[in-house]
């Protein structure tokens, strides 16, 4: 086996007889890799030019995230480190905070960072609200048969029309959170005497009514983002056996760990059996 570590640096590794890889690439690389081998919809592996080891369909699919929506607001007083933190549960929403996080900062401030990242001469805190659990599924594609080129996802965020209520719900809830007397001492002197506001960066603010249903719903699609909770993309056949995939004539069934409890799982695992609809997938270990 050849790989290329972080350094740009290429390993030689040799297995020995009847040894095994273990995929652990993460949602994103885990389903990339199995289609650069190989392993996938034959008419996605066709289109880059690469041999059809065994056509799985289902690899690719089922991409989950839970969605987020955050406004960030420059603080006037200093502010620690603090990463996310859960600060209140309703029934579909998840309203956290952090402060000084870096991947929780618009791109288009990054002038304000120093080289390096060595330093941020501004004290932020972060609002968002995340939604309970994905309500849609989307797919990852290859992009080019360039291990080192991002794959292609898509995660379908409003493809539910129930999907879309919550998150308008999650932004209400900010709203109500920023108007809070607990919230005073995040705001500026403002252009009037004796009144204060928010100074938000990149200037992503929530829209002036929040009870029109449009207006907050565009805001959400214009602002949504990732929690990096994305899973799925590894659906694979059903192959557990009482040896755990043990199978015979020289050669063993490529398996997966079965984490999760059922196929609506909304938790981060990145592989999931099915159920049976070809014959699973083997590999010679020879």
């Amino acid at each position: 086996m050849v790989y290329t570590d972080l350094q740009g640096w290429r390993h030689h590794v040799m297995l020995w007889p009847r040894g095994e890889v273990i995929l652990s690439a993460g949602a994103i690389g885990s389903p990339q890799q199995l289609m650069l081998s190989g392993i996938g919809p034959n008419h996605s592996l066709i289109r880059w030019g690469i041999p059809v080891a065994h056509h799985l369909p289902a690899v690719g699919n089922a991409m989950r995230d839970k969605p987020r929506n955050a406004l960030s607001l420059v603080s006037p007083v200093r502010l620690p480190l603090c990463l996310i933190q859960v600060v209140a549960i309703t029934t579909n929403v998840f309203l956290e905070a952090a402060s000084n996080f870096l991947p929780f900062i618009p791109r288009s401030c990054s002038s304000f960072l120093a080289p390096r990242y060595t330093s941020i001469p501004l004290n932020i805190a972060s609002v968002m609200a995340k939604i309970s659990g994905p309500l849609s599924s989307g797919s990852l594609r290859l992009a080019s048969s360039n291990v080192c080129d991002n794959p292609l996802v898509r995660f379908n965020y409003f493809e539910e029309g129930l999907g879309l209520q919550r998150y308008v719900e999650g932004v209400r809830l900010v709203a109500r959170v920023l108007k809070t007397s607990a919230m005073d001492q995040f705001k500026f002197p403002g252009r009037r005497f004796g009144e204060r506001e928010y100074w938000y960066l990149d200037n992503v603010q929530l829209p002036a009514n929040v009870s029109n249903d449009n207006a907050v719903g565009e805001f959400y699609r214009r602002t949504v983002s990732t929690i990096w909770h994305y899973h799925g993309g590894c659906i694979m056949e059903e192959v557990m056996d009482a040896q755990w995939g043990a199978g015979h004539q020289g050669r063993r069934w490529l398996h997966l760990l079965a984490f999760a409890r059922d196929q609506s799982s909304s938790h981060g695992h990145d592989a999931r059996p099915v159920k049976k609809s070809s014959p699973p997938l083997s590999l010679s270990s020879r």
